[in-house]
């Protein structure tokens, strides 16, 4: 992950973050993120596992690894 990129949250892919930058807090990777609803936009900072975990860089929805 490197600035400008944007991730599509996984359970609504109208929903995307554009990382601004990248900081180390106790040892862990952090970004600041915008996070763009419609016409809305808020500032949030995530870890690196929180992106992951909830985020995916393609705007094609991915299947989930577990069933509900």
């Amino acid at each position: 992950m490197k600035t400008g990129d944007k991730l599509y949250m996984i359970s609504n892919l109208n929903i995307c973050a554009e990382i601004i930058n990248e900081k180390v807090m106790n040892n862990l990777t952090h970004y600041n993120i915008i996070i763009h609803r419609g016409t809305s936009k808020s500032r949030s900072c995530l870890s690196r596992i929180a992106l992951e975990t909830f985020y995916q860089s393609s705007q094609i929805k991915k299947k989930p690894f577990f069933y509900y």
